[in-house]
């Protein structure tokens, strides 16, 4: 079972656990959001192992049913230091998303609410590395498309936490560093999260 799987399992089912006899008031016409999230992708990093990454977002509630958002998200790929050289080579990569998110909700409960989201954007794969002092560094910029699911639980009134589980694709353009092609690629990512949310603003209801 991949990580980000295990991720969206274990939220969801910590989740249900919570009594659904707590004071909840479910989505709000006209309610904004803003979102703290942590997580795990099947992306291997430089060091060919899975990362913690982590996020933000923001969204608005139109309605029930409809809210669009933005979201930006850190993926730590790692580090790997080469000692065959001397002095040795130290190299790290990070990947960054930004985009919009569309969640549409699939119940009107006031406690848990299951939902699909769709989501596409820019990306930026960055690397650097270092050895005896010299340090260099270069990135490549692209984009990605995506969509998943998962459920959000309203805790109160204004606090709730969502397991999210998502599939991506990333795209990355061809670029040049110091003059030399460095070719596209494409991979694809999937990622599970779990964030906490704080609503606010809107009419009760």
């Amino acid at each position: 079972m991949s990580s980000a799987l295990k991720t969206f399992l274990l939220v969801a089912l910590f989740s249900v656990l919570i009594p659904s006899t707590v004071s909840a008031q479910g989505i709000r016409n006209g309610s904004s959001e803003v979102t703290a999230k942590v997580g795990s992708s099947n992306l291997e990093g430089i060091d060919n192992k899975d990362h913690v990454n982590f996020g933000f977002g923001v969204a608005y509630n139109f309605n029930k049913i409809v809210a669009i958002g933005f979201d930006y998200d850190n993926l730590p790929l790692g580090s790997y230091t080469n000692a065959y050289y001397v002095p040795s080579i130290t190299a790290k990569e990070r990947l960054q998303l930004y985009g919009v998110t569309v969640r549409i909700s699939l119940l009107h409960d006031k406690f848990a609410v299951p939902y699909v989201v769709a989501g596409a954007g820019g990306n930026v794969l960055s690397a650097s590395a270092s050895s005896g002092g010299i340090n260099v560094s270069a990135s490549q910029h692209g984009n990605y498309v995506g969509g998943g699911g998962g459920v959000s639980f309203y805790l109160t009134r204004h606090i709730g936490i969502r397991p999210e589980i998502r599939y991506e694709h990333q795209h990355m353009d061809d670029t040049t560093v110091d003059g030399l092609l460095v070719d596209g690629s494409g991979k694809n990512d999937v990622r599970g999260t779990a964030s906490v949310f704080y609503q606010f603003g809107g009419p009760r209801g």
